[in-house]
Parts: structure tokens; C-alpha cells; sequence
């Protein structure tokens, strides 16, 4: 299905971004004074990670992390990208198949902006009811939706999704989980 709308039509065209190095502080400050849900994490122009509301509460709050750690520690470093040229229908199946509600869009490899939720249904509100069903269906574990990858899903312990999951235990787990659970052991 085509809207006739591009990515590139509804997308945030000079996002806000913060680099790797600076703290956990810094980036919740920037993110309430913006009134933004999520920041991307940029090096050389090159969207390299993600913060979001979602990893402040999970990955840090409730872990008791202290806010002067560098956000390349927390963020979600598996970036989604996709071009400004693609159609908003197809950038919303890249979200809904990815269970995201953010994503950069990038030409050449570099940061030209930034795509939400909110944005692709500011400009086709019809779109919602399709997102709604399938992002249901989705977590509802409708085996009938192909997986991407061949072990992708929701993390139990940080709950964003991963290409790969490792079940340690019984417990699916991303692997910055996995790994943080093998450090914590040693």
C-alpha cells in the first residue's frame, strides 16, 4: 500500500541528538527541556544509539545507575534506519515488524532526521487501526507475523526489542542483558 506521502514529508528534519560521551543527566535534562520521549545518540554525524523514556525508567532507575554514566552505557545501540524516500506505509511496517515507535532516517549513512508514531499519524490518522491490529498481534505472539530475524523479540528484563534473543534460564533476554546478568555473576 502507498500513501504517497514520503518519510522525508513528515519527518522531524533537524532532530535532537547528543553524543555518546555526555551523562545520563545531560540527556534526561535535554530530553525534558525539548519535551521529547527519545534522543538519538550521534558520533560524526552517523546515528550510532537511541535513548528513550523507556531506557531511563528500565535501564537506569530501576537498576540504580548513576546518573553521571555515559549514555553510550545505557543506550539501545541496534539503530533501526530507514531513507527519507520511503513510503510512511512502508516506514510504519519497519516500526510495527521492529516494535518500535522511533526511528532515524538516514542518507548515505548520515543523520537527515528522525520519524515518530506521532508523526506518520499526524499525516494519515487512518493508519492507526492497521498499526494498533497488527502491533497486537504482535505481542499477543501471533506466530503467523514473520519474524525478521530468526530469533527476534521483546527483551523480558529491559522489554525493547532485539534481533537476538538468548533464553538464559527460560528468560529471553537482548543481548546488553544477557551480558550485564554474566558481568554481574562474576
Amino acid at each position: 500500500m502507498k500513501t504517497g506521502y514520503s518519510v522525508g514529508d513528515c519527518m522531524t528534519q533537524d532532530p535532537l541528538t547528543i553524543g555518546p560521551k555526555k551523562t545520563i543527566s545531560d540527556c534526561a535534562k535535554l530530553m525534558k527541556d525539548h519535551k521529547i520521549g527519545s534522543i538519538i545518540v550521534v558520533e560524526n554525524d552517523k546515528p550510532i544509539g537511541i535513548v528513550t523514556n523507556q531506557d531511563l525508567v528500565f535501564r537506569v532507575i530501576a537498576k540504580g545507575i548513576s546518573f553521571n554514566t555515559k549514555i553510550e552505557k545505557i543506550m539501545s545501540n541496534n539503530v533501526i534506519q530507514i531513507s527519507p524516500d520511503l513510503d510512511i506505509f512502508e516506514a510504519l511496517d519497519v516500526m510495527n515488524k521492529n516494535v518500535i515507535r522511533h526511528i532515524s532516517v538516514a542518507k548515505e549513512g548520515k543523520l537527515v532526521g528522525y520519524l515518530t508514531l506521532k508523526d506518520i499519524l499526524k499525516i494519515e490518522p487512518a493508519l492507526f487501526d492497521l498499526y494498533m491490529n497488527k502491533m497486537a498481534a504482535r505481542l499477543g505472539g501471533d506466530n503467523n507475523l514473520s519474524p525478521l530475524y530468526d530469533n527476534d523479540g521483546i527483551c523480558s528484563i529491559c522489554g525493547n526489542y532485539s534481533k537476538r534473543l538468548f533464553n538464559i534460564n527460560g528468560t529471553d533476554l537482548c543481548a546488553i542483558c544477557k551480558n550485564k546478568i554474566e558481568e554481574d555473576k562474576k
